[in-house]
């Protein structure tokens, strides 16, 4: 077995242990469930009698269960961690925001039956793994790539980087603008029904589209290590030319394009669009902004 392989079954068998135990602990001692829970990144469904634990940060934990003990090269390493700061960011969001309403409304129609819940599950597993493909791709390869590969900076690292800063930057923004707000309309602050300030008045969608951004980013910095000739030589396409550099872009762009694909065609927009619009959509104030609101990309 290939070391990296190694690694990852440890580390991933490490953290299911750890969520074993976790539970085992919660259930007994229900006084401290939230707190012990919060550190695997699951969600305590305070409604329930039997004190069931549910996921709510499946990115983070699948995140963590597969990104390497021990990384041998800068490279490697600088684009494991790029990964981890995005899943803890959305994992923490999330956690707050659902242990705050008690629940997590897209789980109403799931959470009391096991084999809709098993799918979901598995589709979000499915989510990360192909979300994570650059980042494993990367790691897949031996030492001595990152040896022969030259020590500057390229582009693909600038523009990566840049793609990524700036994503993660826009995501969390919106999120906190979206959670300041929700305080304020509790604190009967204002009485707005939907939020149109910041940079929810720029895009509809303002969190959606940095997620997209960052996991662009991470996928082209990939590509530029991937699609050299070493790179090619350490997934074993040397000598494939276009074949083996479309290749390695494939398994770099499958990310973005499948967190794009859900986000605008599945999960995401459709169904925040259609909540609001079922709420909204025969308002004055709520027609004029979507037609002045770019649905995903942002307006400068």
């Amino acid at each position: 077995m290939h070391s990296t392989q190694l690694i990852l079954a440890y580390d991933t068998s490490t953290i299911c242990s750890s969520r074993n135990r976790c539970r085992e602990t919660c259930l007994a001692e229900h006084t401290r469930c939230t707190e012990r829970l919060a550190k695997c990144g699951l969600e305590l469904e305070t409604t329930c009698a039997e004190c069931r634990c549910w996921i709510v940060g499946y990115t983070t934990y699948v995140l963590s269960a597969f990104k390497p003990i021990i990384t041998t090269t800068n490279e490697c390493s600088f684009i494991d961690q790029l990964a981890d700061p995005s899943s803890r960011a959305v994992g923490s969001y999330l956690f707050a925001r659902i242990s705050a309403d008690g629940s997590d409304s897209r789980f109403d129609n799931i959470r009391n039956s096991p084999p809709k819940f098993l799918g979901a599950f598995f589709a979000q597993a499915t989510w990360v793994s192909l979300c994570l493909m650059p980042v494993l791709a990367i790691n897949a390869l031996p030492a001595s790539v990152f040896a022969s590969l030259p020590a500057a900076v390229g582009i693909t690292d600038i523009i990566g980087l840049l793609l990524y800063v700036g994503g993660l930057s826009f995501e969390v923004a919106a999120d906190r603008q979206k959670n300041a707000w929700v305080q304020e309309k509790k604190e009967k602050k204002h009485e707005e029904d939907f939020l149109t300030r910041g940079l929810w008045s720029k895009s509809r969608h303002p969190n959606y589209f940095g997620e997209a951004t960052l996991w662009t980013g991470i996928a082209s910095t990939a590509a530029g290590v991937l699609m050299t000739n070493v790179g090619q030589v350490g997934m074993g396409l040397a000598g494939w030319g276009l074949m083996g550099k479309g290749i390695a872009l494939a398994a770099c762009g499958v990310s973005p394009a499948f967190v794009s694909f859900l986000l605008l065609k599945v999960s995401g927009v459709p169904l925040s669009e259609t909540k609001y619009d079922k709420r909204y959509g025969d308002r004055e104030d709520y027609k004029k902004w979507k037609e002045e609101t770019p649905m995903f990309i942002p307006k400068l």
